[in-house]
């Protein structure tokens, strides 16, 4: 097995911390989204329910996060 120095392994540390919050960071972002264009699609389908109880129907909305 290779030895390596402690500056080689704090190098290597950066990279992958530096990586994985940039990917984290970039899921974040995606999952947002993802759930606004759900939202406005399940308001677009449930129109007339949403202009008579939007706190219920962003309730339901809710609840299917809840499980996923």
């Amino acid at each position: 097995m290779e030895r390596e120095t402690l500056e080689e392994a704090d190098k290597e540390y950066e990279r992958i911390h530096r990586n994985f919050k940039q990917n984290f960071i970039a899921g974040a972002k995606w999952q947002a989204e993802n759930i606004i264009e759900e939202l406005e699609m399940h308001i677009l389908l449930n129109e007339d329910d949403w202009n008579r109880n939007p706190q219920a129907q962003f309730k339901k909305f809710a609840e299917k996060f809840k499980k996923k």
